[in-house]
Protein backbone atom coordinates (compact mmCIF):
# COMPACT_ATOMS: atom_id res chain seq x y z
CA UNK A 1 0.00 0.00 0.00
CA UNK A 2 1.06 3.57 -0.79
CA UNK A 3 1.69 6.25 2.09
CA UNK A 4 -0.72 8.49 1.33
CA UNK A 5 0.95 12.18 1.43
CA UNK A 6 -0.16 14.94 3.68
CA UNK A 7 -2.74 16.92 1.53
CA UNK A 8 -1.46 20.30 0.62
CA UNK A 9 -4.06 22.92 0.11
CA UNK A 10 -4.69 23.91 -3.33
CA UNK A 11 -3.13 27.30 -5.14
CA UNK A 12 -6.18 28.90 -4.89
CA UNK A 13 -6.67 28.79 -1.26
CA UNK A 14 -3.49 29.77 -0.54
CA UNK A 15 -3.91 32.78 -2.57
CA UNK A 16 -7.01 33.86 -0.95
CA UNK A 17 -5.49 33.04 2.99
CA UNK A 18 -2.96 35.77 1.56
CA UNK A 19 -5.53 38.30 0.34
CA UNK A 20 -7.39 38.04 3.82
CA UNK A 21 -4.31 38.38 5.67
CA UNK A 22 -2.94 41.16 3.88
CA UNK A 23 -6.32 42.60 4.21
CA UNK A 24 -6.34 42.00 7.97
CA UNK A 25 -3.02 43.81 8.08
CA UNK A 26 -3.90 47.08 6.58
CA UNK A 27 -7.79 46.76 8.37
CA UNK A 28 -5.57 47.05 11.24
CA UNK A 29 -2.57 49.41 10.57
CA UNK A 30 -5.28 51.60 9.10
CA UNK A 31 -7.43 51.44 12.56
CA UNK A 32 -3.86 52.60 14.15
CA UNK A 33 -3.20 55.02 12.03
CA UNK A 34 -6.58 56.92 12.66
CA UNK A 35 -7.18 59.74 15.11
CA UNK A 36 -7.94 57.90 18.32
CA UNK A 37 -11.50 60.48 18.42
CA UNK A 38 -12.28 58.30 15.54
CA UNK A 39 -10.59 54.86 15.66
CA UNK A 40 -14.47 53.69 16.73
CA UNK A 41 -16.17 54.97 13.35
CA UNK A 42 -12.75 53.06 11.41
CA UNK A 43 -13.50 49.83 13.24
CA UNK A 44 -17.33 49.30 11.71
CA UNK A 45 -16.48 51.05 8.55
CA UNK A 46 -14.96 48.17 6.94
CA UNK A 47 -17.22 45.44 8.51
CA UNK A 48 -20.32 47.96 7.34
CA UNK A 49 -18.88 48.25 3.95
CA UNK A 50 -18.59 44.53 3.75
CA UNK A 51 -22.41 43.86 4.90
CA UNK A 52 -23.51 46.17 2.35
CA UNK A 53 -22.15 44.81 -0.24
CA UNK A 54 -23.26 41.30 0.31
CA UNK A 55 -26.53 42.02 1.51
CA UNK A 56 -27.98 45.48 -0.06
CA UNK A 57 -25.85 45.29 -3.14
CA UNK A 58 -26.36 41.85 -4.04
CA UNK A 59 -29.85 41.90 -3.06
CA UNK A 60 -30.65 44.56 -5.80
CA UNK A 61 -28.88 42.73 -7.85
CA UNK A 62 -30.73 39.54 -7.29
CA UNK A 63 -34.29 41.06 -6.83
CA UNK A 64 -34.38 43.99 -9.03
CA UNK A 65 -38.05 45.15 -8.04
CA UNK A 66 -37.90 45.05 -4.47
CA UNK A 67 -37.39 48.45 -3.77
CA UNK A 68 -38.71 48.47 -0.01
CA UNK A 69 -36.70 45.73 1.50
CA UNK A 70 -33.64 47.28 -0.27
CA UNK A 71 -34.16 50.45 1.48
CA UNK A 72 -34.88 48.58 4.61
CA UNK A 73 -31.74 46.44 4.37
CA UNK A 74 -29.38 49.18 4.26
CA UNK A 75 -31.82 51.37 6.88
CA UNK A 76 -30.86 48.51 8.98
CA UNK A 77 -26.59 48.15 8.04
CA UNK A 78 -27.05 52.10 8.65
CA UNK A 79 -28.30 51.40 12.48
CA UNK A 80 -26.07 48.44 13.05
CA UNK A 81 -23.69 50.90 11.97
CA UNK A 82 -24.23 53.24 14.68
CA UNK A 83 -24.59 51.33 17.39
CA UNK A 84 -21.40 49.72 16.59
CA UNK A 85 -19.53 52.82 16.39
CA UNK A 86 -20.94 54.00 19.84
CA UNK A 87 -19.74 50.73 21.40
CA UNK A 88 -16.74 50.88 19.93
CA UNK A 89 -16.14 54.35 21.73
CA UNK A 90 -16.20 53.26 25.12
CA UNK A 91 -13.29 50.55 24.25
CA UNK A 92 -10.25 52.01 26.11
CA UNK A 93 -7.72 50.39 24.07
CA UNK A 94 -8.95 52.63 21.04
CA UNK A 95 -8.21 55.62 22.26
CA UNK A 96 -4.71 54.73 24.12
CA UNK A 97 -3.46 52.51 21.24
CA UNK A 98 -0.21 54.32 20.13
CA UNK A 99 -0.21 57.08 22.00
CA UNK A 100 2.97 57.82 24.22
CA UNK A 101 2.57 58.39 27.52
Amino acid sequence: MSESAPSQSGPLKQIIHLILAVMIVLYLVKIYQRDPDYRAVEVCYLPYKVAHLFWVDAWGAVVTDDTASLLKHSRDLTSIFKSCTEEASTWKLLRTLGIPD
